[in-house]
């Protein structure tokens, strides 16, 4: 075997891309029996030296690649698939290996028959110990090992011994204990082994022995009975031999062939007991070499003169390829017999050898092998032009959670958004159709989660938003539309017990944002599941989550005014145009948007479905989900939050520059610097930084194990105001090519807004891409439809006044929030403020930012401003945090709820208001508490 640099995706096949612990790093299968095989070795203490599509054979010029090699206690094993055999036999590839002193197994589609429920377990037991690699130390295994009792043995009571010592790990322990431990005896037969493995003759399926022959009943009868007593009364084989005289060798055998799978995939049963009853596909291969004696007979003896003819073999091959009977055109029969005999003897057969010694010199034999082998050749160029194997596509599930599959469908609506621009008037913007991305598991058919992204195409954080969404517990947004309601039978399984459960195999399509690094690195390392990347151009691959979109257009997109129709000529599409002066005031908005479909997806998860038998997709998935044997397979809880879900971890080196004020980071087109967390010694000095794609106007130091070192900012405005990667390094690079340049004392935002639009009228894709990057569309808008708590009795703005909270437990008193939050770089503005209170504030501010903690100061007066110093200082120095934004949004929620529950606050309202400038209201409640600040 020669080395393969780099492992080819043969064209038109499947990716399935998992963590190998034997290699210790992700590896690409490309079929599914390999997968299958890949993940048996994986539990195999026994193999080493493990490699995967890392090494290819050659035969004639054909590469074959091969799929697994691996040592194990007896030999050295290959691993081919036989899709990629290309040209070469299957006898080929064992020749070689053969020759080569290895072993070589060829997996096909027969694979996929036998005890796929093993295998099945085995891609389960993977998920969970994928997730958890950290905790799977040599000490913690032997300590599981010392927790699992002696005597009765199994999964429940493993899992309960170790669950109060090692909690979400326990099970990760103890499948890699499993793993680790070497296989139990591999005696021939066990009948202890059977009945755990859930062996029962009982099951088999039954034979009538009244059809049979006289001279078989009997004889299948006696072998039944024998199988009976052996297995269900516990007779030894003394007993069986003495009693039904079966000797212990045709007891194995014949039991072995009644559990052998047919090619349905189920036991052979029964039947298999009847003797000389062929159950599996071998055929008769002939040894002895046929003569001329009438009475010796000719079984096999053609196949058995092709093998011994390789020339005769490649000819005889051609003409099966091009071979059709005469009613389809075919050649006459009698010129193909001709032609063989010519090629024959020039093959050297003698004319006292078969065939040619017959009286018709083999036309019979000929024709047969002809036909058997047109029908052969056929079925290959068939699975060959499908360009993958039909049959591994179609597994189908055994339980929920076992393939999730997901995708993006982009909606057929016109869409506004509604804001109230710096002035305080109503403003409208039409933007792009938006991307429904939605996973939805198979067994059931739920929808476990879904997201709405915007733009010409979603990016990975919208997918992994998402994979988030899926799993956190669900939140139903707010009623945006009048009489519109959720049924009573409908919901989301994370809305119960179904939260953080993870899944085994998560099937996707090739889409760019599905095969980014990071997309693969989370759902490998914190899901733990196999991305499985179906065929190109097929969506057939993924038929559950298409057929969803499918009613969704159906029920949804195509029945509401402003759809767009599948196509420009839908007469649909004229239809439901909206007929108005004023068109926009009839489409959706985004937030009526996000509320209808999440009602529709809620309701269609309460909806009865033919293809699962009447049951409902959530009532299916809840009944299995209380029926499950093994414990919960739930997201680890250091990633249960969506910012540490999807942040994304790079290894940067540090450098240093006086220029630019000492050390600093290289990143996204900014220097990001904090004189507090990196100075000149830490020069060249390789670390790791932390960050969101939604929001690089901070990002997080790591060292080199990972653990929190501070927080880093870029210069001003960068650092103003939160905003997303492709735009910091769009706006940078047109500032560094010296196509853009800030103004004085101008926002980011406005900056922004005024580099995109650069004179001309809104358009829908960039008010799409000004929402999506910043939140707005407007400099200083606010969301015209969304309400705030009512004003108290001193008249303040409606956009600044305060909210009484409980801000944080260990202050342990009321505060008053107001609408509006402080950022670093808002320094000049404070100075409006009495210098020696905004120090102290300054300082906890930054010593918090060390701990990646955003500090939201109450600034509602000076006099109250004092009051609080003291509290917050003991809040910052114990290193706990006082508020993000994630915290807000709950307590302005919580709040409103409580309090005025006429009013409702929306996400995008409390996190638009975190993010917008405060300092109108600071300025206010100073001077009006003290006239001479």
């Amino acid at each position: 075997m020669d080395p393969l640099s780099h492992p080819s995706r043969p064209a038109g096949a499947p990716e399935f891309v998992v963590f190998s612990h034997k290699q210790n790093e992700k590896v690409s299968l490309f079929c599914r029996p390999t997968l299958w095989r890949f993940a048996e070795v994986e539990f195999d203490p026994w193999v080493s030296d493990l490699t995967v599509n890392q090494r290819f054979i050659e035969l004639d010029k054909v590469r074959i690649p091969v799929a697994l090699a691996f040592e194990n206690s007896h030999a050295s094993l290959i691993v081919v698939s036989k899709s990629c055999l290309g040209s070469s036999t299957s006898v080929e590839v064992q020749n070689y290996a053969d020759d080569n002193g290895f072993l070589c197994e060829i997996l096909d589609t027969d694979f996929l028959k036998s005890e796929r429920t093993r295998y099945e377990n085995y891609l389960l037991m993977l998920s969970y110990i994928n997730k958890q690699r950290d905790a799977l130390t040599e000490r913690n295994l032997r300590e599981v090992m010392r927790l699992l009792p002696r005597h009765g043995l199994t999964v429940s009571s493993a899992m309960q011994a170790v669950e109060q010592d090692f909690g979400e790990k326990g099970a990760a322990l103890v499948f890699e204990l499993a793993m680790e431990m070497p296989r139990m005896s591999d005696q021939r037969f066990s009948r202890s082994e059977r009945e755990r493995e859930g062996y029962d003759c009982d099951k088999w399926r039954a034979v009538d022995l009244t059809v049979l022959p006289d001279a078989l009943r009997g004889p299948t009868e006696n072998r039944i009975k024998a199988i009976r007593a052996f297995l269900k009364e516990g007779a030894s084989l003394e007993e069986i031999q003495e009693k039904y005289g079966i000797p212990r060798s045709t007891l194995y055998r014949v039991i072995d062939k009644c559990e052998a799978l047919d090619k349905s995939g189920s036991p052979a049963g029964w039947v298999a007991a009847i003797p000389y009853k062929r159950s599996g596909e071998k055929k008769y291969n002939r040894k002895a070499q046929p003569g001329s004696s009438a009475t010796q007979g000719y079984s096999g003896a053609f196949t058995h003169f092709v093998e011994q003819h390789p020339d005769v073999d490649e000819w005889l091959k051609a003409q099966a390829r091009r071979y059709r009977p005469r009613k389809s055109g075919g050649d006459y029969f009698i010129a193909i017999h001709k032609a063989f005999v010519r090629r024959c003897i020039e093959a050297g057969v003698a004319r006292h050898q078969y065939p040619l010694n017959q009286k018709t010199e083999g036309i019979s034999g000929l024709r047969r092998w002809l036909q058997d082998k047109h029908r052969e050749l056929k079925a290959e160029q068939e699975l060959k032009s499908s360009q993958a194997n039909e049959s591994v596509r179609d597994i189908d599930p055994s339980d929920i959670l076992e393939q999730v599959e997901a995708d993006g469908h982009k909606l057929d609506l016109r869409l506004v958004i509604r804001e109230r621009d710096a002035y305080g008037e109503p403003v409208e913007y039409e933007i792009l159709r938006v991307w429904l991305i939605c996973l939805i598991e198979k067994f059931s058919r739920c929808v476990l989660g879904y997201s709405l992204a915007l733009g010409h195409q979603y990016d990975q954080v919208d997918l992994l938003t998402a994979i988030y969404r899926a799993l956190s517990p669900h939140v139903r947004p707010p009623l945006n539309i009048p009489d519109t309601r959720y049924r009573d039978e409908g919901g989301f399984p994370s809305e119960s017990s179904g939260a953080w459960q993870t899944w085994s195999t998560l099937k996707l399509d090739n889409a760019w944002a599905h095969k980014a690094k990071h997309v693969i690195e989370v759902l490998n390392d914190r899901l733990g599941c196999v991305v499985e990347f179906g065929r190109p151009y097929t969506p057939n691959d993924r038929p559950i989550v298409e057929r969803f979109f499918l009613y969704l257009v159906q029920n949804f997109s195509h029945k509401i005014i402003g759809t767009t129709g599948s196509e420009s000529t839908d007469e649909i599409k004229a239809r439901l145009s909206p007929k108005s002066k004023n068109p926009l005031k009839m489409l959706l908005s985004l937030e009526e948007l996000e509320s209808s479909v999440d009602i529709v997806i809620s309701d269609y998860n309460g909806r009865p479905h033919a293809s699962i038998q009447g049951h409902t997709p959530l009532d299916l998935f809840l009944m299995r989900m209380e029926a499950r044997a093994l414990p919960p397979n739930t997201l680890p809880t250091r990633y249960q939050n969506e910012a540490a879900f999807t942040r994304i971890r790079e290894p940067k080196i540090v450098q240093s520059n006086a220029k630019y004020g000492g050390a600093f980071i290289n990143f996204a087109y900014q220097k990001y610097r904090n004189p507090d967390v990196l100075r000149s010694n830490s020069a060249g000095r390789k670390m790791i930084i932390e960050y969101s794609r939604r929001d690089v106007s901070s990002i997080n130091l790591l060292d080199e194990s990972g653990a929190f070192v501070g927080v880093l900012t870029p210069p001003p405005p960068y650092s103003n105001t939160p905003h997303s990667y492709r735009l910091q390094t769009e706006i940078s690079k047109a500032v560094k090519d010296g196509q853009f340049r800030f103004t004085e004392n101008e926002s980011f935002i406005e900056a922004v807004r005024r580099f995109q639009l650069k004179g001309n009228k809104m358009t829908r894709e960039r008010a799409t891409s000004l929402y999506k990057n910043t939140g707005m569309t407007s400099v200083g808008s606010s969301v015209e439809e969304e309400t705030s708590p009512p004003t108290s009795e001193s008249q303040v703005d409606r956009d600044t006044r305060p909210v009484e909270v409980d801000l944080h437990p260990v202050c342990n008193q009321r505060y008053l929030i107001p609408t509006f939050s402080i950022g670093e770089t808002y320094a000049l503005v404070l100075k409006r403020l009495q210098q020696q209170h905004f120090d102290w504030v300054k300082d906890i501010y930054n010593d918090l930012r060390l701990k990646g903690v955003t500090l939201l100061p109450i600034l509602v007066g000076q006099q109250q401003l004092l009051d609080q110093k003291e509290a917050f200082l003991k809040t910052g120095v114990e290193g706990e945090a006082i508020v993000n934004s994630k915290t807000i949004e709950i307590i302005l929620r919580d709040s409103v709820d409580m309090d005025h529950p006429g009013y409702t606050i929306t996400r995008e309202f409390s996190l638009r208001s975190i993010r917008e400038s405060w300092f109108q209201a600071a300025t206010r409640n100073s001077k009006a508490a003290d006239p001479s600040a």
